[in-house]
């Protein structure tokens, strides 16, 4: 890594597979771990949560959550229990980026 990522390119290093890092990237992230401990923990949160997203099981919401709470991510914590029910459906049904179909009703 010839210069410092960016904050969106660090965002990703953090949040991503540790195991799929270059060495540089993974030099990176050791030593602004270090610098700041508290960056790794939320990354490892951050991290489990995407884990919990793709289980299709919301057994692990809770833990996850109060895990967070003590967390730099008490915020996004509170903002996920204030509307669990949406969090659970989105752990639980299936959901797709792809392109919708729309049908016209209006006559040509």
């Amino acid at each position: 890594m010839r210069r410092t990522p960016s904050m969106r390119r660090t965002t990703r290093l953090l949040a991503g597979d540790p195991t799929k890092l270059s060495h540089e990237e993974r030099a990176f992230i050791d030593a602004l771990c270090e610098a700041a401990p508290e960056v790794r923990i939320t990354a490892t949160h951050v991290r489990a949560f995407t884990d919990l997203l793709r289980q299709d099981d919301p057994a692990g919401l809770e833990p996850w959550l109060d895990a967070a709470a003590e967390t730099g991510l008490h915020g996004f914590a509170t903002g996920l229990r204030q509307d669990s029910d949406a969090v659970r459906a989105v752990i639980t049904q299936p959901w797709s980026n792809g392109p919708s179909k729309v049908r016209s009703t209006t006559s040509s």
